[in-house]
């Protein structure tokens, strides 16, 4: 998977927070037009589901993105946007293009190489191992929704899936 430490930092769409200047390719975390150190999660956008942005563009649930999601356990939410959504009733954005997904911050990186890798035709990394109880359905505590069993968080509420109870 993705190694934020590895040299030369791949291409992820990221540019300075200062400057601005995008930030492939670099040898150490340091923008060479301004000079400043930096993080790489400095570079990713506000929030805890941030929208995600893949070369340039907003990345939206097609097909061949929601399969590299379950493939790699990615856990994501298709953001609406309230003017988009009252549009495509009177003729305004194709819900065919599918909606703009957020993921968690936590995953933001490695999903964005990931995707990187596929539109590029670049090796993917082998993904998580399926386990029998991966595949296992659970229902959120905080909202009811039933949850796909290799999502650890709620793709409804967000809420982090509970641990089992214990012995009584």
């Amino acid at each position: 998977m993705f190694d934020p430490d590895a040299y030369p930092l791949p291409d992820l769409g990221l540019s300075c927070p200062q400057c601005g200047y995008p930030l492939a390719n670099l040898t150490r975390h340091v923008c060479p037009e301004c000079g400043r150190a930096f993080t790489l999660d400095e570079c990713v956008p506000e929030g805890e589901w941030p929208r995600l942005i893949a070369g340039g563009e907003e990345v939206r649930s097609s097909p061949d993105i929601l399969a590299l999601f379950k493939r790699y356990h990615v856990p994501y939410l298709e953001l609406v946007d309230p003017v988009s959504a009252a549009l495509s009733g009177i003729g305004g954005p194709s819900a065919e293009r599918g909606r703009p997904v957020g993921v968690l911050r936590e995953r933001y990186l490695e999903t964005i190489d990931l995707i990187r890798r596929l539109r590029q035709n670049e090796p993917m990394p082998e993904p998580p191992d399926d386990s029998a109880q991966a595949d296992v359905e659970w229902t959120c505590a905080s909202c009811g929704e039933t949850v796909p069993g290799t999502f650890d968080v709620c793709w409804q509420c967000g809420a982090e899936r509970s641990a089992p109870p214990g012995p009584g």
